[in-house]
């Protein structure tokens, strides 16, 4: 790999140093203070934004405002509840991506990157991944696997003339 550039997987790799994220969550005063995962859920599935074309950032932001309103916790501020909300919307996509993925598609992404892919550089992963998707004819369904185990099931005919083998 070019000298300065990081693969993926050194992005992944949690920094010994420790040094903070660049969101800081406010403090929160109030010792009670906890997140139902009712609430996670209906944050989850009611706003969800995937960064389509069809997709309206402002609504999208407009919709997360007008539900965290909602929320009141005493010596909580809105702000602390919002940015509590944030991490399941992000993490979960790059989980959700991968966990999504067949064995026999890692597989056949880990060939294509001649290697592992998180070990890629994220722009050299993004280009092989663009190209993958334009032939996405290739990739394995679970639809596959099931039509393939129907097919090779074979059928036995039992012969009721012999109690024994029957």
């Amino acid at each position: 790999m070019a000298e300065g550039r990081r693969s993926i997987q050194d992005y992944m790799t949690p920094n010994a140093r420790g040094t903070p994220g660049s969101i800081a969550t406010p403090n929160v005063e109030a010792n009670n203070f906890e997140l139902k995962p009712t609430l996670i859920i209906m944050v989850h599935n009611s706003i969800q934004f995937e960064g389509m074309p069809n997709e309206n950032p402002n609504m999208h932001l407009t919709k997360f405002l007008r539900l965290t309103d909602t929320i009141k916790y005493n010596r909580v501020s809105n702000d602390a509840i919002r940015l509590h909300q944030f991490p399941f919307s992000v993490s979960e996509r790059v989980q959700i991506f991968y966990s999504g993925l067949s064995i026999h598609n890692r597989t056949t992404i880990d060939d294509a990157a001649g290697g592992s892919l998180i070990r890629k550089d994220p722009d050299d992963a993004y280009r092989l991944i663009d190209e993958m998707a334009s032939a996405s004819f290739q990739w394995h369904t679970t639809d596959t696997y099931n039509l393939k185990r129907k097919e090779a099931a074979p059928v036995y005919q039992a012969e009721s003339s012999n109690p024994l083998v029957s």
